[in-house]
């Protein structure tokens, strides 16, 4: 269901994409099949389509979260329950397009029961090729020792070293490419904040760590492991 805006011409009219989300009576969900946690990181994107690009994107987002011009939202939301918000798209026309939207925030689910199985502490180390004249490396660990196959959760951390770029670049952390925090670099390192995974164990995942933000156009890996062990 594209939420149209205003716009002339032959070129369609600039829309906002929902394609993705599940919308009902106006409203459209942006994360319908995840489970998006208090205080834990989450991260999507809103698409457009039609009008001119470039397309601009502003809006206010629930509490703890951010809205790029590019269309990237990321943080860590800090209030449960639902949360309704407009955002405006507009392209290089000047044609623009509004959609409301929700986001439901739930409490992490608690520990798994006593007397079950955990998955324990697994970690898989990060490697990459030289970049910026040196060599980075990291690793990621998941802990699962609240978590089993009668539920409780997971987490993961993720710490980098060597890598050469400024103090105050943000890296994007990736597990299976799907976004699990940012790590703020000072003196060449630095730690992302703990991710909530739910109930989630890992075995062959890969954790990726990129140069910037994905909207960034010069964000390239610089760091993937393996399995984690």
């Amino acid at each position: 269901m594209p939420l149209t805006g205003s716009g002339a011409g032959n070129t369609p009219p600039l829309a906002i994409d929902t394609r993705f989300m599940t919308c009902t009576n106006g409203v459209c969900d942006i994360a319908p099949s995840s489970n998006v946690f208090v205080n834990n990181f989450f991260a999507t994107g809103f698409l457009a389509s039609g009008g001119h690009s470039p397309y601009t994107w502003s809006g206010t987002v629930p509490a703890g979260l951010a809205l790029r011009p590019s269309g990237l939202v990321f943080g860590s939301p800090t209030t449960l329950g639902t949360s309704t918000f407009n955002v405006t798209v507009s392209d290089a026309d000047g044609s623009t397009a509004t959609g409301t939207f929700s986001l439901t925030v739930a409490s992490p689910p608690g520990p798994t029961p006593a007397g079950c199985q955990t998955g324990g502490v697994k970690s898989e180390a990060l490697s990459g090729p030289t970049f910026n004249n040196r060599t980075p490396s990291g690793s990621a660990t998941a802990d699962m020792t609240k978590f089993s196959g009668c539920g409780g959760f997971s987490t993961l951390s993720v710490s980098v070293s060597d890598v050469n770029l400024p103090d105050g670049t943000r890296l994007w952390v990736t597990l299976d490419f799907g976004a699990v925090g940012t790590i703020t670099l000072r003196g060449r390192s630095g730690t992302m904040a703990l991710y909530n995974m739910g109930r989630f164990g890992v075995s062959r995942d890969a954790v990726r760590v990129y140069s910037a933000l994905p909207d960034v156009g010069s964000s390239v890996q610089i760091l993937i492991g393996g399995s984690f062990v």
